[in-house]
């Protein structure tokens, strides 16, 4: 069915299926919800704040119930359950074009929840949905609108649900109707959706045991050459990766020592944070997933399904506003899961972006980390939540001469952790860059040029990871070369705190290390189309320069 038909048909048979749903639902939920009155606050919520794992439900599920399979085209298709009576009547699933390389088959199906099951204080609002498509991942996501009772002044939340260990992880909410819950992912599985006052959620402070000073990266967002544009997605995704890794490995460092460099064993220098090779080659990693998975798409692909798609839910939910559903998703998420969440905040237009990392919430307010602010004076920074609307987030981003450069952000979506995020790419990028594999990057090596006091070159040395050279010559300068045709350029670092760089270098007497600055000439298109060039990070190697006149 092509789209207009599809619209068309939408239009002539909805009244009908409105009907039929607000009969189907009352015949279901009558039993269910009779003396059972909605609870007065967030059961459970901020119990497992800061701690391992959050909220975790067990339930006992019933017989799987088969409700549809249908083979979405390439181009994209609808599916309606169409099931008087049954709890998942009126539940849709748009899959919109392009989402996949060709024909999937979807399959919906439910497990009805005992009411003895263990739901840790949650109001469930629906059976243990089911959506199987041969675990194809959907690369602009796709909307899935369900059926669900709502409770007044509620706020519905939608959870991605684990058998084997009964977590939960949120995802995205995108628009909230009179009757269904409309959600959007790249992949969906089993889902469940939970109803929470929202005026005592208002009023919830939640913490999570990530502090921006300790977990975020020790270096600004700055540009490298494998990510010329930006490294905010990925700064904040790995970020999150090494706090759920906290999680597991409470003895792992934290984000802002476990990769810091430094001229010498066990010596790292904080006003140096161009010699954080690891660390910056594996954001750079994390997000070359993200630009990949965003090509010729809207840097935030929420703002693309909520704002963009014809046809889709662009108008605001008749009972929240999109800020608003964005504020209490996040709430929610981090008082259940205990863990910070992904947000992407835009420009309107949607074209530019920046990724920040939800830790905590204070009334009306979000406390995010930045990775675009300095780790070293970064303020607290907050998103709040007033009249319905965000206000304006001004923040910076690398500009095209890699200096950063001031931007108002006025959209945000919540994007939770693997929801709406390419996570298994995400998490072999993450495996690949803690083993030491810094493959995004082209090789290089480096060697050193020994000049005489009149800046005459003497003599030629290679110089290896980790090796020393021996002088004799008052001057030193080095060359950078790799098997690819980057043109490249270096400069000379010292140890002292906050010395720049600087192209050759005049040695002392004695042994003293020396820091290599290797950068490339990246280029790339930014978002008018227009081709650019700069020099940005490619590497740094600390070596022991021993000078003897």
């Amino acid at each position: 069915m092509t789209k207009p038909l599809m619209s068309a048909f939408r239009g002539t048979c909805g009244w009908m299926r409105r009907l039929r749903r607000c009969v189907s639902l009352f015949c279901v939920w009558a039993l269910l919800l009779a003396g059972c009155g909605a609870p007065d606050s967030p059961a459970r919520l901020g119990e497992s704040n800061g701690e391992p794992g959050g909220v975790h439900l067990h339930l006992k599920l019933g017989e799987r119930v088969p409700i549809l399979t249908q083979v979405v085209p390439e181009k994209g298709g609808w599916l309606l359950v169409d099931r008087l009576g049954d709890p998942l009547d009126g539940l849709e699933l748009e899959v919109p074009a392009g989402s996949h390389d060709g024909p999937v088959t979807y399959s919906v199906s439910y497990r009805p929840i005992a009411r003895d099951s263990d739901d840790s204080g949650m109001v469930l609002l629906s059976p243990l949905i089911q959506i199987d498509n041969g675990g194809q991942v959907a690369e602009a996501g796709v909307i899935l609108k369900i059926p669900v009772y709502m409770y007044w002044r509620h706020f519905p939340a939608a959870w991605a649900w684990d058998e084997a260990t009964g977590e939960l992880e949120p995802l995205p909410v995108i628009q909230i109707e009179k009757s269904t819950v409309n959600i959007a992912a790249r992949t969906l599985h089993q889902i469940v959706v939970t109803s929470h006052p929202y005026e005592p959620l208002e009023a919830l402070e939640v913490s999570t045991s990530f502090d921006p000073r300790e977990d975020m990266w020790p270096f600004a967002n700055t540009a490298t050459w494998g990510a010329p544009v930006d490294l905010a997605w990925g700064m904040s995704a790995g970020a999150l990766m090494a706090a759920l890794d906290a999680e597991t490995q409470p003895e792992a460092p934290a984000a802002a020592t476990r990769y810091a460099a430094g001229p010498g064993e066990g010596v790292a220098d904080p006003m140096i944070w161009q010699d954080d090779a690891q660390g910056l080659a594996i954001v750079t990693a994390l997000q070359q997933v993200h630009d990949r998975a965003r090509q010729g798409r809207s840097y935030d692909p929420l703002y693309e399904l909520t704002r963009e798609l014809a046809g889709s839910f662009h108008v605001r939910s008749p009972r929240f506003t999109i800020d608003q559903i964005t504020f209490y998703d996040l709430k929610l998420a981090l008082a259940v899961t205990g863990e910070p969440q992904l947000v992407n905040a835009s420009v309107a237009g949607g074209e530019l972006g920046t990724t920040l990392l939800a830790y905590g919430a204070r009334g009306n307010s979000i406390l995010v980390a930045d990775p675009n602010d300095d780790p070293a004076t970064a303020p607290e920074r907050l998103l709040t939540l007033q009249y319905g609307r965000f206000h304006p987030y001004v923040s910076s981003a690398p500009g095209v001469d890699g200096a950063p450069e001031e931007r108002t952000y006025t959209e945000f979506s919540f994007v939770g952790q693997g929801a709406m995020s390419p996570w298994e790419e995400v998490q072999g990028a993450w495996a690949a860059g803690e083993a030491g594999d810094q493959g995004v990057l082209p090789a290089f090596t480096l060697t050193a040029e020994e000049r005489d006091g009149a800046g005459g070159l003497v003599r030629e040395s290679p110089l290896e990871p980790g090796g020393a050279l021996s002088t004799a010559q008052p001057a030193l300068t080095v060359r950078a070369s790799t098997e690819s045709d980057a043109p490249l350029r270096t400069t000379l670092w010292t140890a002292q705190a906050g010395a720049g760089g600087q192209p050759s270098l005049s040695l002392q007497p004695g042994e003293q290390p020396v820091g290599v600055l290797v950068e490339g000439l990246a280029r790339w298109t930014d978002a008018a189309g227009v081709e650019q060039s700069g020099w940005r990070w490619l590497g740094f190697r600390w070596i022991r320069v021993a000078y003897t006149p």
